[in-house]
């Protein structure tokens, strides 16, 4: 599980770097976020990497989703606050979500379906959407 997390968040980085942006990382591991992004105009932005390999199936269809857990701690799931995380970066079936946490609303997972292009999910609109860490 830790493998999986540390490659994604080296996946986010090549990818951030490759669109332009600037990546810092916190030293240490005790920070809320990942990645802190510098914007084009000098706007810092604290960035929480996560990742789903599973993919699950809704009740009474075949229809399937991955499902990203947006909150933190082992036992008992906290939500992150808008002053610990900016955006999460959800990286699933090789498609990259960056859904600032004002959209996630206190949630502690989201569902994501990157395999499906004509669903109307709730998160679909910031597939891909990397400008939004550039404003």
């Amino acid at each position: 599980m830790k493998r999986q997390g540390t490659i994604v968040e080296q996946k986010f980085v090549t990818r951030a770097l490759e669109k332009g942006l600037d990546v810092s990382t916190p030293v240490g591991d005790y920070k809320p976020y990942d990645f802190i992004v510098q914007s084009g105009d000098g706007l810092l932005h604290k960035i929480q990497v996560k990742s789903s390999e599973i993919v699950r199936r809704m009740c009474h269809t075949n229809k399937t989703y991955y499902k990203i857990i947006v909150a933190k701690g082992c036992n008992r799931k906290v939500a992150y606050t808008k002053s610990e995380v900016d955006f999460f970066a959800c990286y699933v079936d090789k498609t990259w979500y960056i859904i600032p946490i004002t959209a996630v609303r206190g949630k502690k997972a989201l569902n994501l379906y990157p395999h499906r292009p004509n669903v109307d999910g709730i998160y679909e609109g910031y597939k891909n959407g990397w400008d939004v860490l550039r404003k």
